[in-house]
């Protein structure tokens, strides 16, 4: 390349460096915004990634409706894969605090903690359990309930069941505070079958703790899976393959462990039936000894009373014959006298006293024969009494062993559940807002890079203009076109190149750090990793100079396709042409000179007023966004809170409360002016077409009165429900991410097992969290059973007496806790807040693209029309207006780009509210008044601003050396 041509090429880069730093610029305004936003989602999940990696998150969790045994396991290992596999206990258990209760899934660690193969907890404060009574707690649980050194105690979720079953130790001193990859979400712990159905904490316990008979849990990692980043669609396809391979693995398992169930349970009811038949023979055995000892005892009975019954007949006739030896005695005193008969007398107290003894003989007799029989009708009492026990007993037995055989032949087969990381909520909703980040930064870059092209095609058009003597010349002196054009590829392609680099410098290590910093405070992931993109840097650096190229190429040829002798000849001027406005008469007639002049130039240059006009209307249309997004989250609050719920404040009691309790209740809430509705909630997660949304069920007692407390009205159509008669309300987040309209059935999952189909009746306006109303009778339908109150709605309560409300409540036992609606939008909005700082940034890369775009404009203005200028000031025109002269033109341009751009801003707004959105909340639909007009106020405070610095750029312009230049 001819020396010359390069020495020139560099003078003008010098000559017109402004210019050159407006391509420099806008160019690393759009490869920045570009490259930066689209690393973000990259990034975020590489970080994901990273995190994962290092703490060995298992790829699978399996269930099984049996629990499994070691053979289960033996059966995953053997798979043909590499893999880790760790087989667990959990329990879902209910922690009693002071105020409330709160669900915990308490999990195991091996003993001493640091040696888990899989979902490696990492310890953030304390240290790992020591002994069987400590445990570590999440970060979040950290935050809210325990300090390290407190204790900590749990209860069973089911109230006729003992925490003794499940677990050694009831109570455990927490030493530790963790972060686990089951849940980088600090929103989400999953959902279950106990107390309210959301999963609040997590609790690390050593493995000894549970008494389990089977693992409840079997994790297993890949490697294979490893050479992907998780949250791509590679892995996806390959975990589903995995996931067929387990579940056929799972069939299979399930028909031999059913088998051996069976065998085992059929060994033990043998087992139990040769028992209990020995035991029937032994007790048969027993009872025919103890009714033949009866029988020999009752013969030995009827023995002695014969022998009693004979002797008391020989006493009889030896009293009788006493008494008749008495009444002879008497007669034979009276005939011989007391000496004569004492021979007599003798005989006869010899006679009574041997009488005397065989009474006394026969009276033990008797009394040891009643003994006797006594003891036998006992003995026979009581053997009647065991023969009838042992018959109830065997006849128990039997109806035992029999329901045993029935149950067991009813027994199904044993299931298992695969559950992938995307059945994990919060690590599906981190990939989902990566997505959100790359839906961004496939609009708005775009944007950003047609601005940048439009600048340079504009700028280069321009410089060609200007040298066509120049361009000439050099065409006559011998130089081809491409030598001509390197040096318009020179100066706008290395404009490109550096400001790509700088771009790429700035913004691809600062969007993605600014974002992913920003997500760290719904999520667990402790660091931003964000590797350098090489592929990216060298895509956005090659895009942008072959781009910039070819609009160079395109901007010249035209140029160059000319005779050197018409290059060297000042190009005529443009025909002078009527616009519009002048058909207008009585417009045209009442409009000055100078206003006439700036019409006819901005008709005359139309690529310049269409660029113009399309970058001012691009940065309005981003301001506006900006302020759009602002207005959609602040209105979250407000409607929520004000408009759609429109209750105080709720209670949560004990679902078992009674009759009575609810008598307490409604006395308390009535002395404090207050109207009640009963509502049963549970979280469940809502399946439809392959999409699942984790929301709450709520159940209304009275559903004619819901409409009082919850908003039944469709935002777009008005429509307004009646929840006793629509069957089941879905709100209008949770239809928008099923895809769901009135009329569609959705399936809810009551638990891992379990799941049910519900038909939609409506969809309701909401904005924060996923709710599916229903009234008693579509429960009924659905669950069977009644549902079990545990929320009482309140509305009514003046506000300065909230605080006696709820420690009434507290006080009385009659509430776990009480939440006020104030105070939950305080919160939210607090969290809200945080997104401010996008805010921001939306809003200084619009105002700096206007500002380039309206600098590199007015700079061309300025020098295609700087004799016209001069010839105004040697006129004797004032600065102010010769400003004016120019100036005007950029105001109107301004204005009109204004408009269209918040005609297009709406648009825009819309697609950014949406893609923004995270799952849990919907923005505010409405764009304030306000928004409209700080838009439109950004937009021309930085034309003004461009203008006041062009000010002094015309005040320093040789106006002589103007005058000599050719026009």
């Amino acid at each position: 390349m001819n020396r010359t041509v390069l020495k020139n090429a560099l003078r003008e880069i010098k000559s017109s460096f402004t210019r050159y730093l407006s391509i420099f610029a806008i160019t690393a305004l759009g490869v920045g915004f570009f490259a930066g936003i689209t690393a973000s989602p990259y990034d975020m999940r590489y970080s994901a990634e990273n995190y994962y990696d290092r703490l060995d998150l298992a790829d699978f969790r399996l269930v099984s409706s049996f629990g499994f045994d070691e053979n289960d396991v033996v059966a995953i290992n053997a798979l043909d894969f590499d893999m880790k596999v760790y087989a667990a206990y959990f329990s879902d258990l209910i922690l009693q605090d002071d105020n409330s209760e709160s669900v915990v899934r308490v999990m195991t660690i091996p003993d001493g903690g640091e040696n888990l193969p899989l979902n490696k907890i990492e310890i953030i404060d304390g240290r790992f359990p020591e002994r069987a009574d400590e445990c570590v707690v999440d970060g979040r649980w950290y935050t809210d309930v325990a300090l390290i050194g407190e204790k900590i105690a749990f209860k069973s979720g089911d109230k006729d069941a003992d925490v003794g079953e499940v677990l050694e130790n009831a109570a455990f001193t927490v030493v530790g505070v963790c972060r686990t990859p089951l849940y980088p979400s600090d929103d989400t712990r999953g959902y279950t079958m106990v107390g309210n159905g959301v999963i609040q904490f997590a609790v690390f316990i050593p493995e000894s703790n549970f008494k389990y008979d089977y693992y409840t849990e079997v994790y297993a990692q890949f490697g294979e899976l490893r050479e992907f980043n998780c949250y791509s669609g590679e892995y996806a396809a390959a975990a589903a393959k995995i996931a067929e391979t387990l579940e056929s693995a799972g069939e299979r398992r399930s028909e031999e462990r059913l088998g051996e169930i069976v065998a085992r349970a059929e060994k033990e009811i043998a087992k139990a039936e040769n028992e209990l038949n020995a035991a029937k023979r032994e007790a048969l055995e027993e009872l025919a000894d103890a009714k033949k000892k009866l029988d020999d005892a009752k013969t030995a009975l009827d023995g002695a009373k014969a022998e009693i019954d004979a002797g008391e007949a020989a006493l009889e006739e030896s009293r009788a014959a006493l008494l008749s030896g008495e009444e002879r005695y008497e007669l034979a005193v009276a005939a011989y006298g007391e000496e004569a008969m004492a021979r007599t007398r003798a005989e006869l107290d010899y006679g009574w006293a041997e009488y005397e003894k065989g009474r006394a003989a026969s009276d033990d007799g008797t009394a040891e024969y009643e003994r006797g029989l006594a003891d036998y009708e006992q003995g026979l009492a009581d053997y009647i009494d065991g023969e009838r026990e042992a018959e109830e007993k065997f006849a128990e037995a039997n109806r035992e062993t029999e329901k045993a055989r029935r149950d067991l032949a009813e027994l199904e087969k044993p299931v298992w559940y695969v559950f992938d990381r995307d059945d994990n909520p919060g690590y599906t909703e981190y990939g989902e807002n990566a997505d959100r980040i790359n839906s961004i930064a496939k609009a708005f870059p775009v944007f950003f890079l047609l601005v940048a092209v439009l600048v340079c095609s504009t700028t280069i058009s321009r410089m060609a203009e200007e040298q066509r003597v120049q361009l000439g010349l050099f065409k006559a002196l011998g130089y081809g076109n491409g030598a001509i054009m390197f040096k318009y590829m020179l100066y706008a392609v290395s404009a490109a190149v550096f400001g790509s680099v700088a771009g790429l410098s700035a913004c691809m290590k600062l969007f993605p750090y600014v974002i992913i910093t920003a997500y760290q405070m719904m999520y667990n992931f402790p660091d931003a990793v964000m590797p350098y993109d090489l592929k990216l840097s060298l895509i956005s650096v090659a895009a942008s100079g072959g781009l910039t190229a070819l609009v160079v190429f395109l901007s010249t040829r035209k140029e160059l396709s000319e005779s050197p002798a018409r290059l060297m000849r000042p190009k005529a001027p443009k025909k002078g042409k009527r616009v519009f406005l002048e058909k207008i008469g009585f417009i045209w007639n009442r409009v000055g000179f100078s206003g006439k002049v700036t019409f006819r130039n901005i008709f005359r240059y139309k690529q310049r007023m269409l660029m113009t006009v399309t970058g001012i209307a691009g940065c309005t249309a981003l301001t506006l966004t900006a302020f759009a997004l602002k207005d959609g989250i602040g209105d979250v609050a407000k409607l929520q809170f004000g408009k759609v719920a429109m209750y105080s404040g709720y209670s949560l009691i004990d679902e078992k409360t009674n009759a009575s309790g609810r008598e307490r209740l409604n006395a308390v809430y009535g002395e404090y002016g207050c109207e009640t509705l009963y509502v049963y909630e549970k979280v469940m997660p809502c399946e439809y077409g392959g999409k699942s949304v984790e929301l709450t069920v709520a159940v209304i007692e009275d559903a004619e009165r819901a409409g009082g407390y919850f908003s039944a009205r469709n935002r777009v159509s008005g429509e307004e429900y009646d929840l006793s008669r629509s069957g089941a309300i879905i709100t209008e987040k949770a239809a928008r991410l099923l895809g769901v309209k009135d009329g569609d059935t959705v399936t809810l999952r009551k638990s891992e097992t379990e799941k049910t189909e519900v038909k939609i009746g409506g969809v309701s306006e909401n904005y924060a969290w996923h709710y599916l109303r229903v009234s008693e009778e579509v429960y009924r339908g659905l669950f069977g059973g009644e549902p079990e109150y545990g929320s009482v709605y309140f509305k009514g309560v003046p506000r300065e007496d909230q605080d006696g409300l709820a420690a009434r409540l507290l006080d009385e036992k009659l509430a776990l806790a009480t939440v006020y609606v104030s105070d939950y939008a305080g919160g939210f909005e607090e969290m809200i807040n945080t997104l401010n700082s996008v805010i921001v940034i939306l809003i200084f890369a619009a105002g700096a693209l206007s500002v380039i775009v309206l600098y590199n404009l007015t700079n061309i203005n300025i020098r295609e029309r700087i004799r016209e200028i001069s010839t105004l000031k040697v006129l004797g025109f004032h600065d102010l207006e010769v400003d004016m002269y120019v100036f005007r033109e950029n105001l109107l341009l301004t204005l009109l780009g204004t408009g269209f751009g918040l005609a297009a801003g709406r648009f825009l707004s819309m697609f950014v509210i949406r893609t923004a959105e995270v799952d849990d909340v919907m923005f505010g639909r409405d764009i304030h008044l306000s928004s409209y007009i700080f838009a439109a106020v950004v937009t021309m405070a930085f034309s003004v601003l461009v203008s006041a610095f062009m000010h002094f750029y015309l005040k320093k312009t040789d106006m002589v050396e103007a005058l000599k230049s050719a026009d």
